[in-house]
């Protein structure tokens, strides 16, 4: 496995060390490549970012060591100090995709996408298989270097809280009603964990 280095502004992310990992959190960019998610991280005063990005072609870029955080999950709802909390103790993953696409994008035959009506959209862009292959030795690096982060993958769609309750390896869309990342594209039976 190869991780691409970012230069990454200390500023950018809370630079407290939380080596206590339960969960991994993947999310999709909403966008068409890495480098301009990575641009917009680097200049937002917000402290919004995640550690690790997988680009189109199966790219790793890692932006900051995993024992720090930013704020990736955007859990308004919680008092601050679980708010911290599930942000530190969850390492994110960015996986580049457009997510839900317009009628306009559908109409160009452009991209590769499913149709399936879910929460803001109906199209969604389907994932790369080099990004799967990235995905699948990431996560498996990251469960060897943090042991307590659970094997079970959540793969039901629902805004469910009760995640937080076991260690895994959960969706954006799981914690924020708002999320659709990663969207119902996204095939979870192309996990796969040793």
């Amino acid at each position: 496995m190869n991780i691409i280095k970012i230069d990454f502004p200390e500023d950018q992310y809370i630079k407290k060390e939380y080596l206590d990992k339960k969960w991994i959190c993947l999310h999709h960019t909403g966008s068409s490549n890495a480098k301009q998610d990575i641009a917009w991280w680097k200049q937002t005063p917000d402290k919004i970012a995640t550690p690790f990005i997988i680009d189109r072609d199966g790219s790793i870029y890692q932006l900051f060591d995993t024992k720090y955080f930013a704020w990736h999950l955007g859990l308004k709802d919680f008092n601050s100090i679980l708010n911290e909390q599930y942000n530190a103790e969850s390492i994110g993953i960015e996986i580049v995709n457009l997510g839900v696409l317009t009628d306009s994008q559908v109409a160009t035959k452009k991209f590769e996408y499913i149709t399936k009506d879910f929460r803001s959209g109906k199209h969604w862009q389907k994932y790369t298989d080099k990004q799967y292959n990235s995905l699948n030795d990431l996560i498996n690096y990251l469960l060897k270097l943090y042991p307590k982060i659970g094997k079970t993958v959540i793969t039901k769609e629902d805004f469910d809280l009760t995640v937080f309750k076991i260690p895994c390896i959960y969706s954006h869309r799981n914690v924020h009603r708002e999320k659709t990342d990663v969207s119902p594209a996204f095939e979870f039976n192309k996990i796969n964990i040793v």
